[in-house]
């Protein structure tokens, strides 16, 4: 009888938490997630729509190591001011923001997988 009580008990507890535990791989990271890196244009590819960047201090070299591809495909790109403009209008030293999900493709040189948009800061 205490056996069979015991195996209710277990499977009520055990139960749950196991579903409890497998939900949490299921939570995708980059639900509303965003956040911005600067940093200095090393390499404009326009052929690829592609750009080589540079962290420019310890927290953008940490967030998207020492050099990083950011592809322009199918974002927006912005002036100074805020004015959209293309990317052929990057050069090279410009130090911009990225706007991203916050995960890169750990490679080398890393690749910014998700950008949002990308300013000109200087």
């Amino acid at each position: 009888m205490q056996s069979k009580i015991f195996k209710i008990v277990s499977m009520t507890l055990c139960v749950p938490m196991i579903l409890f535990l497998l939900n949490g791989c299921n939570l995708n990271k980059s639900d509303g997630v965003e956040t911005t890196v600067d940093a200095k244009v090393i390499e404009n590819d326009l052929d690829n729509k592609l750009l080589l960047v540079s962290g420019i201090d310890n927290s953008s070299i940490s967030q998207i190591g020492d050099k990083c591809f950011v592809s322009c495909k199918d974002i927006k790109i912005f002036d100074k001011s805020g004015e959209e403009m293309s990317q052929d209008n990057i050069r090279l030293d410009d130090v911009v923001t990225i706007m991203y999900d916050g995960h890169t493709q750990e490679t080398y040189p890393a690749t910014i997988t998700n950008p949002k948009w990308i300013q000109i800061r200087e």
